[in-house]
Parts: C-alpha cells; sequence; structure tokens
C-alpha cells in the first residue's frame, strides 16, 4: 500500500515535468524546423534571381539545337570547351579534341555569337528560344526552376563551368577576341550594302503617291533600314553575355553562402528518429509514472520509477549535446 500511495503521491510530479520537458522539446523542435525554414526560403529567393537576367539579341540560334534546354551537362561542357577555343584562337582545353575550328576570322566570329546565343538563351539562364515545328527556332519564355537544394546546387555547377572557362578566355585573349567580333562585324556591313547599298531610296519611289505625313514616315524607316548595317550588334551581344555571366556568378556566390547557412541551420534540427524516439520516450514515461499508478495497486517501482527517472536522464544527455555542440 505504501508503494501505492508513494507511486500516487508522485503522479503529479511526474506529470508536470515530464509536461515541462516535452513542452521545451516540441517547442525547441518547432523553433528550428522554423528557422531552417526560413533559411531555405532564403536560398531559393536568391536563387530565382537568375529569372531576371537577360540578353538582348541572338545570331544564329538554330546552329545548335542540340544545345536547347541546356540541361544536358555533356553537351554544355562541350559547347562551353568549343567557346573557350574559338576565342583563344587554338585547342587549349583538356579533354578529347574538338571538330576542326574556322580559321577565317570572320567565321569564327560568328560561330562565338552562335555559341553565345546558345548559352545565353537556356539553363543555367533562362530559356527563351526553343525548335519551331515548321522549323528554325521560336521565341519561348520559360524561366528557372528550383525543386530542391540539389537542384540549386546543379544550378551553381553550371554557371560556374561557364563562368571559369568563359570569363578566362575572355580576360586573356583581348586582341584576338575583339579581332573576331570586327572582322565578323566588317562582314555583315558588306553584305548589307550588297543588298541595300545601291537600292533606290523608298522614298523617291512613294514620292508622287503618299500623303507628305506618310512619306516623312517612309523617309525614317529607311533611314532605319540603311544604319541597320552599320550597327555592331556582336559587340553589343558580346557585351550582353558577359555583363550576364558576371550577374549569375554573383548569385552563385551569395548561394553559395545562403546554402552553408542552411546547412549549419540543417545541423541543429532534430533527427526525425531522434524526434519520434524522445515523444515516444516521454509518452512511455507518461504512461508509467502517472496512468499506471492510478490503476495497479502493486506496480513494481521499477515502472513508475525506473522508466521516468530513465527519461529524465536521456532528456539531460540531449542537452548536454547539443551545449557541446553550440
Amino acid at each position: 500500500m505504501d508503494n501505492k500511495i508513494t507511486a500516487i503521491g508522485l503522479a503529479p510530479l511526474h506529470g508536470t515535468v515530464l509536461s515541462i520537458i516535452v513542452g521545451a522539446f516540441a517547442a525547441y523542435s518547432i523553433s528550428t524546423f522554423l528557422g531552417l525554414e526560413k533559411f531555405l526560403h532564403d536560398v531559393f529567393r536568391v536563387a530565382i534571381k537568375i529569372n531576371q537576367i537577360k540578353v538582348s539579341g541572338s545570331y544564329g540560334l538554330s546552329s545548335y539545337s542540340t544545345y536547347f534546354g541546356g540541361r544536358d551537362e555533356e553537351e554544355r561542357t562541350k559547347l562551353v570547351r568549343k567557346l573557350q577555343d574559338l576565342i583563344s584562337g587554338d585547342t587549349l582545353t583538356s579533354g578529347p579534341p574538338l571538330e576542326n575550328l574556322p580559321t577565317d576570322s570572320s567565321e569564327r566570329g560568328a560561330e562565338i555569337l552562335k555559341i553565345i546565343s546558345a548559352i545565353s538563351h537556356h539553363y543555367p539562364f533562362p530559356t527563351r528560344a526553343r525548335p519551331h515545328e515548321k522549323g528554325g527556332v521560336e521565341g519561348f519564355q520559360d524561366p528557372v526552376v528550383f525543386r530542391s537544394v540539389d537542384e540549386v546546387e546543379a544550378w551553381i555547377k553550371a554557371v560556374e563551368e561557364i563562368n571559369i572557362r568563359v570569363s578566362w578566355a575572355f580576360d586573356n585573349n583581348k586582341g584576338k577576341f575583339n579581332e573576331y567580333i570586327q572582322q565578323f562585324h566588317q562582314r555583315e556591313v558588306a553584305e548589307h550594302q550588297k543588298v541595300y547599298g545601291s537600292r533606290r531610296p523608298l522614298a523617291e519611289v512613294f514620292r508622287d503617291s503618299v500623303s507628305p505625313g506618310a512619306l516623312q514616315d517612309i523617309q525614317e524607316a529607311d533611314k532605319k533600314l540603311t544604319n541597320m548595317g552599320t550597327y555592331d550588334f556582336g559587340t553589343n551581344l558580346v557585351k550582353g553575355f558577359d555583363l550576364a555571366i558576371k550577374e549569375a556568378n554573383d548569385i552563385a556566390l551569395e548561394l553559395k553562402i545562403r546554402l552553408e547557412e542552411y546547412r549549419i541551420a540543417k545541423d541543429h534540427v532534430p533527427k526525425k528518429f531522434w524526434l519520434f524516439f524522445t515523444l515516444g520516450f516521454a509518452s512511455f514515461s507518461f504512461l508509467c509514472a502517472v496512468i499506471l499508478p492510478m490503476f495497479f495497486l502493486n506496480l513494481p517501482s521499477v515502472i513508475w520509477k525506473g522508466v521516468p527517472v530513465a527519461f529524465y536522464l536521456w532528456s539531460l544527455l540531449l542537452i548536454i549535446i547539443k551545449v557541446v555542440k553550440l
């Protein structure tokens, strides 16, 4: 009977202590999980900034339709290697030899612009072109979507590969590179002059058949058409691509910081196994120390006393481990 009285007498105390421990453990777990969600949100918030980057203009997109989508890592590596070799003026990259590179400077410039267009319009940048069912390509808006941390890390890897190879080639071969782009521009100007240089001005053709206002609009359109051949879109495309790489690399660097913060926070989140084990242990202790003594007279002390004490020691061990990790 004394055993019964003692068990019942300690039941409220055990109930109070167990409630406090479980409450504190639950509050800590919820707090760490919410904190982890915040860090994960920060990772994705930074990652989607890539969809704000846009390279205006393109050249010969259909030439590299096999790259469309940009998710094929092998295809991307091959294309970036080729771009690096084209800019460098020689086969400098490691790996299997690529196909013969153009020897003509203007052709090399054209090839550079085609690859730049393919890369800048597909992953790891937002997809802005896709094959048309009738041939060629068409404009298409498809942002980069991140569904997991693994996808973010894969995106960082893709950006770093492009940045390391292409930026190195840009910075170490400015003379050759500028020559290729300028030779391409001069070729385009010459071809434009062949088509439009000797034609009769549109204003003369329509002088007697349209109103003065319409004639002025035709003169402006004719002027723009004539000047199109002098616009150095190749240089502007390269500048846009270079800026896009730098902006993407800045995002990648910030993402590395956010991912490290996320991993640190994740290390402080209780593992699900130990979370459920502790909650189960607490429930079992409550059963043994609070519920069973109310129904069983001769309950062994190892049940109403030993089980809750073991749980208290387990809780103390968890606190010590957490303090040591700080």
